[in-house]
């Protein structure tokens, strides 16, 4: 049975042609610039060679050349994901970012998440406090955490898997994010000073029925 593909093209003048995401494997972008589009002459001539036959117009030679060429054409090497990350792609694929997004990579570089680690509330405060509200209304906890994804991506950073911290009051579920380990684990000491100090000012017996409900053998546990 023959595997078949289909292989379409388009054109746009702009940068926001399709929403593209960073794992995008789909396209291949490349730009073209008056000085490298061919002639009009010199498109007719190709047009021309590649019409196909008609009872009142014959086929011109091309299509019996293309034709020769694929069937000799070795593609063992071809590689479906290895996609060219040209200049016009990467442009794209920034033009399909989220807004709300664009606002997290900044809080993690320079603002509220700088610190290097919060929850997905704290993370949709960041963008709540620039005063942008998303236009398609309260995003839920996945959307926030696949843009958190996206962000820490964007930006080279180290995320991990959620954290839920169990001997805290309503066991909030952290994520950390940093350049590299070391990174992390600096971003953990810092966690663990606002665990400690959140414990401080928690009362004896809320914290007396925290370790009575929290889960066995741990602190900490995965979403």
């Amino acid at each position: 049975m023959l595997n078949c593909v289909t292989i379409f093209a388009a054109s746009n003048n702009t940068d926001d042609l399709l929403p593209m995401d960073q794992t995008d494997r789909r396209y291949a972008v490349e730009e073209t610039t008056a000085s490298s589009t061919l002639s009009e002459a010199t498109g007719k001539a190709v047009g021309d060679l590649l019409q196909e036959e008609t009872p009142t117009r014959p086929v011109g030679p091309g299509g019996a050349m293309l034709r020769w060429y694929l069937r000799r054409k070795s593609i063992k090497d071809f590689n479906p994901r290895a996609i060219p990350e040209t200049a016009a792609r990467a442009a794209i694929k920034r033009a399909s970012v989220p807004v709300e997004q664009e606002i997290i990579e900044d809080a993690m570089e320079r603002g509220s998440l700088a610190r290097g680690f919060g929850t997905l509330a704290e993370v949709e405060q960041a963008v709540l406090e620039t005063g942008h509200r998303p236009t398609s209304g309260k995003l839920h906890r996945e959307k926030w955490a696949k843009l958190l994804t996206g962000a820490a991506k964007a930006r080279g950073l180290l995320l991990t898997p959620a954290v839920r911290i169990e001997k805290l009051p309503a066991r909030p579920v952290y994520r950390l994010w940093a350049r590299d380990i070391e990174g992390l684990r600096e971003a953990r000491t810092r966690l663990n000073t606002v665990i400690d100090a959140v414990l401080r000012t928690t009362p004896v017996a809320a914290r007396q029925k925290l370790q009575t409900n929290k889960t066995p053998g741990g602190v900490t546990e995965k979403e």
